[in-house]
């Protein structure tokens, strides 16, 4: 089930934010749905859009991993208090019911 709604949110990203990676125009493919907020230790976030970013495999396994302070501060430039906005939903988010958020998403992909 999390592979399944893995895929349906970044099928919604990509039909929102178009299929190229978000760096700075970089545009390069395939990409990959990373996160800001690791999905381990912020297992709340994981399917959080604004926790996504659509990357091509240079700068999420490159950069955003091996480089995270880097990362870090892009992520701040580019979306002032984004980083703040996901610690705060982190710490009061309810645990996500799997299950419904299926139904959401298949929902969701069905209209694009």
């Amino acid at each position: 089930m999390i592979a399944e709604a893995d895929a349906l949110t970044k099928k919604l990203l990509i039909a929102e934010r178009g299929e190229k990676c978000e760096v700075d125009n970089c545009g390069a493919l395939p990409i990959y749905s990373a996160h800001i907020k690791s999905k381990g230790p912020y297992k709340l976030l994981r399917f959080e859009k604004q926790n996504l970013l659509l990357l091509c495999y240079r700068h999420h396994i490159e950069w955003a991993h091996k480089e995270p302070d880097d990362f870090i501060q892009w992520i701040e430039l580019k979306w002032p208090g984004r980083l703040q906005m996901l610690r705060e939903f982190a710490a009061t988010a309810a645990k996500c019911d799997l299950k419904l958020l299926l139904i959401v998403l298949r929902d969701e992909v069905s209209k694009i």
